[in-house]
């Protein structure tokens, strides 16, 4: 949920823009549009206790809680600053009244409240101070923000305001309290980019105000709302330590950190070791530490799929392999064999009689059209399994699923009616053949006579040919079929574009360059040799003896291939978009951290992993590139209640990802605990250390460093 506790409703001072004026319809409507369920109205030195009763209301229609509140121009000693003062909104009535009197009537303009005179009105009330930092405009000196502590900290929440979002976890790293809102001026352009997302829902302002102070419970009762699962591992074993390391691991974002050195790999690896044993390595995702340029080569290189005779749009001709191995030419009958027939010597009258002696074959003996029947069905089976996969009875009502269930075994059962009917023929025929011909092989061996031959074998001769010839068109078609082009998005580079994975795919093994095939598949000159043997066989069926170009094929190719999956070559490069060129595919080469960083996306990206482990993201890759696409996509994933386990040494991850469990790692020392309490605790002797001390020393570099960054960005 996104909460606002900085927001102007009206133009209250002369510096104030026009455009801070906003009715209540539009201010409902922009909130509610922008998923902001907590605001707080604060005002330039003014309280309007009337629009904030129609506007709390109105909001409240759409689940948006809105507080009373007013920003101050405050003074301490001598320093003028903002200073943002919101009120338990069942306290509304007395903040009006107090307020009033300590304004007493004064214009806007020229209002100004000592520390000490607020602290004096505020002090019997339920209120939350926000005062601006000296990272913002109207902000405090570090000398004022102490006095500001002193005078506040121990009687109310307070909490300082900087610029923007990302110094806010700067602040929080360095032990302050940090908050920012939209600070509206105009409600065309709200700025919800600025405004910040809570890890954990709230109910209320008095819930919003024990998170303030970090009560343990409060914070607890939110975490423990999170599945977890407590696993017990003995990452240090190989170094003679058997101990169990007994750790709670949420479905959200788990940090670990420490010192080089110190076991964080260790620990990585044998809860990858856990999670791949627990849901299988293909629900787990997992990026190393060390990224090489043998895993970009895995990325890019794909092995060759189905799916590729689909873009293609041909088939994979393993039915028309098959024939060519197997084919054998036929003869036709020769007349002589007709005239032994007709012309028996020494034949007794009753094999004269004999019908099997003159049967003829009734009809052309093909199994040409149960094959195509055969592949109909096959092709419309898959059709209708692959209609009742993607779960169609959600979509449908129980009737009008019925219905579809009926229409689809109708047409399965209309299509296996029609090849059944074609294999009983076909049998029926191939059957008759048979017993013609061994009835007339046994009357032969009988009397020693010859029988008229049952035909002339020309249609045989013919079919066979024909049938040949097919097959050698549809591999000789494939061969030369145009080449096919997929494009598989695999991520984005900052400043760059979207980067995407080309795969062009070729059959023709002639005039290609730069082509990949598998080492267990054929060779491009072996490919070549098939090629030509294939359209030899097409080119020549009618010609002449086709013979010799099978028994060329069989000899030189049917080993090495049984259908054209074994053909396809690959070749394989990287695009970008260029929008300058509408859209165009650029050949580009990413850089080794480019790379690092297209791994990375890859591994994040996929929603349907259980388990998400990350050893040190931030190597090879910019600070912008962590702010802009891994933090996001971290935060994504735990909303989807994702195992999230990250090993860094990066700030920015470990604090703006918020994580629920943070394991801090020493030597030979392991704390638990989480950034919300400020409290790591040791698990063997429940020795305590506060979180922000350790994430500065080791995720900020320490004090120096992080005061030394501070002062180079002029903060």
């Amino acid at each position: 949920m996104r909460i606002d506790l900085h927001c102007h409703t009206k133009k209250t001072k002369q510096g104030d823009a026009e455009t801070r004026n906003v009715s209540v319809d539009k201010f409902v409507e922009t909130l509610s549009k922008n998923e902001v369920q907590f605001v707080a109205i604060t005002n330039h030195n003014e309280f309007d206790k009337n629009q904030y009763e129609q506007f709390r209301d109105e909001a409240l229609k759409k689940e948006i809680h809105v507080w009373p509140g007013i920003e101050l121009d405050v003074n301490v000693d001598g320093e003028k600053g903002h200073m943002l003062v919101i009120c338990n909104p069942n306290n509304y009535c007395k903040f009006s009244e107090e307020l009033n009197s300590l304004i007493n009537n004064v214009e806007p303009d020229k209002v100004i409240i000592d520390i000490k005179d607020l602290v004096s009105k505020i002090e019997n009330l339920d209120v939350l101070i926000i005062a601006h930092h000296s990272f913002k405009d109207h902000g405090f000196s570090d000398k004022s923000i102490e006095k500001i502590k002193e005078e506040i900290s121990n009687k109310k929440p307070l909490m300082f305001e900087p610029s923007s979002l990302k110094t806010v976890g700067i602040m929080y790293a360095n032990g302050i309290n940090g908050f920012i809102g939209s600070d509206v001026s105009d409600w065309e352009r709200y700025p919800v980019n600025k405004i910040p997302t809570l890890k954990m829902d709230i109910k209320d302002y008095n819930t919003f105000i024990l998170l303030i102070k970090k009560d343990p419970n409060t914070i607890n009762t939110f975490i423990n709302q999170k599945a977890e699962n407590t696993i017990s591992i003995r990452p240090f074993s190989s170094e003679g330590d058997s101990e169990e390391l007994n750790l709670k691991i949420y479905n959200d974002v788990n940090i670990i950190f420490g010192g080089k050195g110190t076991g964080k790999s260790k620990i990585i690896e044998s809860l990858c070791e856990h999670y791949n044993s627990k849901f299988g390595t293909s629900s787990v995702k997992y990026y190393p530490a060390q990224t090489k340029e043998s895993d970009y080569n895995k990325l890019v290189k794909r092995k060759i799929k189905k799916e590729y005779f689909d873009i293609l749009k041909i088939s994979d001709c393993k039915a028309d392999f098959k024939k060519l191995k197997v084919w054998q030419n036929t003869n036709i009958t020769s007349m002589q064999a007709f005239y032994k027939g007709h012309h028996a010597k020494n034949a007794s009258s009753n094999f004269k009689k004999f019908g099997f002696r003159t049967a003829t074959f009734s009809d052309m003996l093909s199994s040409a059209n149960y094959d195509l029947l055969s592949h109909k069905f096959n092709k419309i089976t898959e059709a209708i399994d692959n209609i009742l996969e993607q779960n169609v009875d959600k979509y449908l009502t129980e009737s009008e699923f019925d219905t579809l269930n009926t229409l689809l075994n109708k047409i399965r059962n209309d299509a296996y009616s029609k090849l059944k009917d074609e294999w009983i023929n076909y049998k029926a025929l191939e059957l008759e053949k048979y017993t013609i011909y061994i009835m007339k092989e046994i009357a032969t061996a009988k009397t020693g006579n010859a029988s008229i031959p049952s035909s002339v074998g020309f249609s045989e001769f013919c079919t066979n040919i024909f049938e040949i010839n097919k097959c050698a068109k549809r591999i000789y078609d494939s061969f030369n079929s145009s080449k096919a082009q997929k494009k598989e998005y695999i991520g984005s580079i900052a400043d760059k574009g979207n980067i995407f994975l080309m795969m062009d795919v070729y059959i023709n093994p002639y005039e290609q360059t730069g082509v990949e095939y598998q080492n267990d598949k054929p060779n491009v000159s072996s490919l070549k040799v098939m090629y030509d043997t294939i359209k030899n066989i097409y080119e020549n069926t009618f010609k002449t003896d086709v013979s010799e170009y099978i028994s060329k094929f069989n000899k030189e190719c049917a080993n090495n291939c049984s259908s054209l999956m074994d053909c396809f070559g690959i070749k394989t490069y990287t695009s970008i978009i260029n929008d300058n060129e509408n859209d165009k595919l650029v050949p580009y080469s990413p850089s080794s951290g480019e790379k690092s960083m297209l791994l990375l996306h890859n591994v994040l990206i996929d929603s349907d992993k259980s388990v998400y482990i990350l050893d040190e993201p931030e190597l090879s890759v910019g600070h912008k590139y962590i702010n802009d696409i891994i933090v996001p996509r971290l935060k994504e994933l735990a909303k989807l209640d994702k195992i999230i386990i990250v090993s860094t040494h990066d700030a920015n991850i470990a604090v703006r990802t918020l994580p629920l469990m943070t394991i801090y790692r020493e030597y030979k020392k392991t704390y638990i605990g989480n950034l919300f309490i400020d409290e790591l605790v040791e698990i063997k002797n429940n020795d305590k250390v506060k979180w922000t001390e350790k994430s500065m020393t080791y995720l900020e570099g320490g004090d120096f460093a992080f005061k030394e960054r501070g002062n180079s960005y002029g903060i």
